[in-house]
């Protein structure tokens, strides 16, 4: 499963392990009282934003039905039928993926994720589109694909339609959610788009709005958010909006990502978020996402 980019187990663990370790050593403080802020995960006792009321209008959280073309999404990479024999492969793969990372979230009780690359043209968006359909293949949960590269937003380009809005829009109270999500026509999966580039992305990331937004989605019933983000080393928005996430996947592409771009990455979060593992894409023993932690 590691490939080669982790064919030495000792350091490359180490890497990973270590920011998860120094992370719980936080919450642990946290815990401890030596920092005022409460965890909002689901399991807190904390009445969800749909039974408490929000802030914000959420809506009917059904989302605009969009037609998306099954043969445009396959050339995409996007896998949501085992047509032939390279999508079947690859949902099984993506399903083994999800499998590992429900557990993680479950251990550690939290029902966001962030999808991080430390370059581009790692795999990144597509393994975040890929992982949130498997995940809608679980009916007891609903999941939100979250456009969060301000920079550079492609999941609507990647689907083929015309967004109505992103997340900024719901934040500042432009629109409902609901009227600015997406339904793709795949049972279980809302896609919340980007639209335009945005030039003050980071800042735009941790307005007071858009983190209250963020932290009120955590508590929305039965539901699993996962956020396309830009790339990690290539601006500082995701270092930034790390501290109000819950839990981050790492996607490196084998024989490009080094050793040295994800000690960068993690550095850069300076364990503020909780690494669930790292997904390799292009690894030698399969053409799609391996896992390793």
């Amino acid at each position: 499963m590691k490939g080669k980019l982790f064919s030495k187990s000792t350091d490359e663990e180490a890497v990973v392990h270590q920011a998860e370790n120094q992370f719980a050593q936080k919450a642990q403080t946290k815990a401890n009282g030596f920092n005022g802020k409460s965890d909002s995960v689901a399991d807190n006792g904390v009445a969800s934003v749909e039974e408490s009321g929000s802030t914000f209008d959420f809506g009917d959280l059904k989302g605009k039905f969009e037609v998306c073309d099954p043969e445009r999404l396959m050339e995409h990479h996007i896998f949501v039928r085992g047509l032939n024999k390279e999508a079947k492969i690859a949902i099984s793969a993506y399903k083994s993926l999800r499998t590992r990372v429900v557990l993680k979230m479950e251990e550690i009780k939290v029902n966001t994720v962030m999808v991080l690359g430390a370059a581009q043209n790692v795999g990144k968006t597509l393994t975040s589109i890929n992982l949130a359909i498997a995940l809608a293949r679980q009916e007891e949960k609903r999941v939100i694909l979250v456009d969060l590269d301000l920079r550079s937003p492609s999941l609507h380009h990647l689907f083929g339609f015309e967004p109505k809005g992103n997340i900024l829009d719901v934040a500042d109270g432009k629109k409902k959610l609901s009227d600015v999500l997406v339904d793709p026509g795949i049972p279980g999966l809302k896609i919340l788009p980007g639209t335009v580039r945005h030039e003050d992305s980071a800042e735009a990331l941790i307005r007071p709005n858009t983190v209250r937004l963020l932290n009120e989605m955590k508590q929305l019933n039965n539901t699993i958010i996962v956020y396309d983000t830009p790339p990690v080393l290539g601006c500082d928005d995701v270092a930034l909006v790390a501290p109000h996430m819950d839990s981050s996947l790492f996607v490196v592409r084998e024989g490009e990502t080094s050793r040295k771009e994800l000690r960068q990455s993690l550095a850069m979060l300076d364990s503020q978020i909780p690494v669930l593992g790292v997904a390799i894409n292009r690894s030698s023993e399969g053409n799609f996402s391996s896992y390793y932690y």
